[in-house]
């Protein structure tokens, strides 16, 4: 059973620890979201086909990626732009060495709720994108694909030197090339982490 536990970090920053395998199921999501809205701007004749990619099951996953970061302290209401997160933060040089060294042993990982609210927004309007009969304004697509990035470069900032976060990055994704080489989302056992912390968080607030 992953587990999620709040902490307070820094002078009145709330952050969530979330567990490796749910940190790396949201990684996947996000990176198959990015490679798939990617392939969709440059096929733009293939819209119809990137919609149907995200099959039931696979917007299953992103609508429980949504419940589980709103448990996990996400602000729905949360108007967080990709902007406001400074590349020189997250991959200043002597914060990677740290992290190099303390993710050999580390099995969690702290975000904050504004952080958390980001992923959860991204996943929403890719939700909403794919309710779209018709393809979107290119614009809304660079924005989704640009957030989605993000959302990757602040994960893979936290987890620097974790081997699994490697694979991960090899996820499939709408249109992938077959000479490439690819993992599966059961590969990286994605819904069983999300369903399985969802579960948690649920039974959590239940007891609370």
């Amino acid at each position: 059973m992953v587990e999620s536990l709040v902490s307070l970090e820094g002078i009145g920053i709330l952050k969530t620890s979330i567990a490796k395998p749910t940190v790396l199921a949201i990684f996947c999501c996000c990176r198959q979201a990015e490679r798939s809205v990617h392939l969709a701007l440059s096929c733009p004749s293939q819209w119809s086909n990137f919609v149907a990619y995200y099959d039931p099951p696979k917007r299953g996953l992103i609508t429980d990626a949504v419940a589980l970061l709103r448990n996990l302290g996400a602000d729905p209401l949360a108007a967080v732009n990709r902007d406001s997160f400074p590349e020189n933060t997250v991959f200043a040089i002597p914060g990677c060495l740290v992290r190099l060294v303390a993710n050999k042993f580390k099995k969690a990982w702290s975000f904050s709720r504004k952080e958390l609210s980001f992923f959860c927004s991204a996943f929403e309007h890719l939700l909403r994108v794919l309710d779209y009969a018709e393809l979107p304004a290119i614009q809304e697509l660079i924005d989704l694909r640009m957030d989605f990035y993000v959302c990757q470069w602040i994960i893979a900032g936290r987890l620097i030197g974790v081997p699994e976060l490697k694979r991960a990055g090899k996820v499939e994704h709408f249109n992938h090339s077959d000479f490439v080489e690819h993992v599966t989302l059961e590969q990286m056992n994605v819904a069983a982490s999300l369903q399985d912390e969802l579960a948690s968080t649920v039974s959590g607030q239940s007891g609370g």
